[in-house]
């Protein structure tokens, strides 16, 4: 026994400067730089989202800069409120596919059809891409059978937005008989 604690001892002593040193510290400074709760509330207030929301949501948040990546990208890129963007963001498990998802169909659609020329329009068409995009279990892929359909279909938006996220959920109304 005796042996072993000297073993211990001796391996504990060489082991413990290797240990301290390969860990970085971090100062203050840099703490507070990589807080992700921080960057959250940060990134939320810039989107305009009611403080107590924000504070509420990022404390909450499993990964808080995805979250606020999320409602800034959504904010910034489309003409949606960043409070409605928080609460498709929050309550979904891939806040940044919903993100890309939103925008990019967004974009896509306002590119190339002229019934949004008025923002009332826009906003509409925009709640309904992110609301389809945040019940899609797959919304990356959904949004590419949106734009894809888009391009080659000659029917309105809001069918396309129905046609992608129906396939989702029944695809057995379009393949009865087979199976997975």
């Amino acid at each position: 026994m005796k042996q072993f604690l000297s073993r211990f001892r001796i391996g504990a002593i060489a082991i413990l400067p290797a240990v301290s040193f390969g860990f970085p510290r971090l100062e203050p400074a840099q703490a507070i730089d990589n807080n992700p709760f921080e960057t959250c509330a940060v990134e939320l207030l810039e989107a305009r989202v009611n403080p107590t929301a924000a504070s509420i949501a990022c404390s909450e948040a499993l990964l808080p800069e995805d979250l606020s990546w999320c409602v800034l990208k959504i904010f910034e890129q489309t003409p949606l409120e960043g409070n409605v963007a928080l609460d498709a963001c929050f309550r979904v498990r891939r806040p940044i596919d919903l993100a890309d998802c939103t925008v990019y169909i967004s974009d896509e659609f306002q590119e190339r059809d002229r019934i949004f020329e008025s923002p009332d329009t826009q906003q509409s068409f925009a709640r309904s891409a992110l609301d389809t995009c945040r019940r899609s279990l797959l919304p990356r892929r959904f949004a590419e059978c949106a734009v894809g359909l888009s391009r080659e279909v000659a029917i309105s938006a809001p069918e396309i937005l129905d046609a992608c996220i129906s396939a989702e959920a029944y695809p057995a109304v379009l393949f009865p008989r087979r199976t997975n």
